[in-house]
């Protein structure tokens, strides 16, 4: 009866220590995914702290109107419209940085011209980057 109690313990003993480094290795993928969303969510809120859009001009009954990009982040051309808060990326009829249309990049500085397939005479405005900056006009 001795041998086959300390086999025994010893299988439990080895079967424990299998188990538990395989919870750790999973623990440890877990708080790393987590880290990594982390400093992700940090990154985006950072760069929307350093993101600044200015209505620059409104050309309304042509349905125009100007966004520079007075921030230190490099935006996409991606955004949305809302005209008097209903979305409205749907008339837009083209878009262009500092008159290049086949750019997705706006840079610091540089204005996006925004042309509507419609006038927008004395309609609420808003444009909303990718990364979630709101300018009205």
């Amino acid at each position: 009866m001795g041998m086959s109690v300390s086999i025994a313990t010893a299988i439990i003993f080895i079967a424990s220590l299998i188990s538990f480094a395989s919870i750790i290795g999973a623990l440890d993928h877990a708080q790393g995914s987590v880290l990594e969303a982390q400093k992700a969510s940090s990154q985006r809120e950072a760069d929307a702290m350093r993101t600044s859009v200015a209505l620059s001009f409104v050309d309304g009954p042509n349905g125009t109107f100007g966004v520079v990009n007075s921030g230190e982040v490099t935006l996409t051309t991606q955004v949305d419209l809302l005209i008097n808060g209903a979305l409205s990326n749907e008339k837009i009829s083209s878009m262009s940085v500092e008159g290049k249309n086949d750019t997705k990049l706006w840079l610091p500085g540089e204005m996006l011209i925004i042309t509507m397939s419609e006038g927008v005479n004395g309609a609420a405005i808003k444009i909303v980057t990718a990364n979630g900056v709101s300018v009205y006009g």
